[in-house]
């Protein structure tokens, strides 16, 4: 036989092999191959330009060369999607926090300015790092607005009784 012999790598189903990885890797290694074939394509599946055996002839071999390599990629894989989700949960809660910022930059404030007098004068300034501590607050707001809404956040801390943020 020839080295040509049969489809090169990089037909059309080669394509589903990281995602029969990712099945029998999501199974704890316990899937055997056969079953994710038979789960990822169904019996009415038709392969475009192969039959469903050579087809599935072709997968096979191919897990059996290289299933090492294929499921390591998967782990990786794995790994890749819970440290998205992680940053995913991260960026939400800092645009949480820079929408509150906003929220009380914009409007009147939540107490009486003769209040608020005798405690402006002794609030530190928010600086262009405070701005900057939170990444999603340049996104949502202008610099002045931040300065208002840290003496806004700082007076409410005075009269809530806490630090001043």
């Amino acid at each position: 036989m020839s080295a040509t012999h049969g489809r090169p790598k990089g037909t059309f189903y080669d394509r589903y092999m990281p995602e029969l990885a990712d099945m029998i890797f999501a199974s704890g290694n316990l899937m055997s191959i056969n079953e994710a074939i038979y789960e990822r394509f169904p019996p009415d599946f038709k392969f475009v330009s192969a039959t469903r055996e050579s087809a599935e002839k072709r997968i096979r071999k191919r897990w059996k060369d290289e299933h090492e390599a294929l499921l390591a990629a998967a782990a990786k894989r794995a790994q890749d999607r819970k440290i998205a989700d992680l940053r995913a949960k991260v960026d939400q809660a800092l645009l949480q926090d820079a929408m509150k910022l906003r929220e009380l930059a914009t409007g009147k404030p939540p107490y009486s300015d003769l209040f608020a007098m005798q405690h402006v004068y002794f609030i530190d300034r928010a600086t262009p790092e405070d701005y900057k501590r939170n990444p999603m607050v340049p996104l949502v707001m202008s610099f002045g607005q931040f300065q208002v809404a840290h003496q806004r956040r700082a007076v409410l801390a005075k009269l809530n009784g806490g630090k001043a943020a």
